[in-house]
């Protein structure tokens, strides 16, 4: 299954900065192995995150997060 320009920007935009279960809930067609493999076949690099990481917190800025990646995704697409 071929990646898409949605899912490449979720991964850019939030890999390394949430959890991978965090950012598995935003790409629910994935599995953590296929969104780490994508990751570092982009060059990107991921960092352990405490444990003890507000998850509320976490959730509402990846929400945010992929909000504005989809929003400026559909932003895009119209032009």
């Amino acid at each position: 299954m071929l990646w898409s320009k949605e899912e490449d920007n979720i991964i850019k935009n939030n890999f390394g900065k949430f959890n991978l279960s965090s950012l598995i809930k935003f790409l629910p067609n994935r599995t953590s192995r296929q969104i780490q493999y994508r990751a570092r076949k982009m060059g990107l690099k991921s960092y352990n995150l405490p444990q003890n990481t507000q998850k509320s917190q976490n959730n509402q800025n990846i929400d945010n997060s992929i909000s504005q990646t989809n929003n400026n995704a559909v932003i895009s697409s119209v032009k």
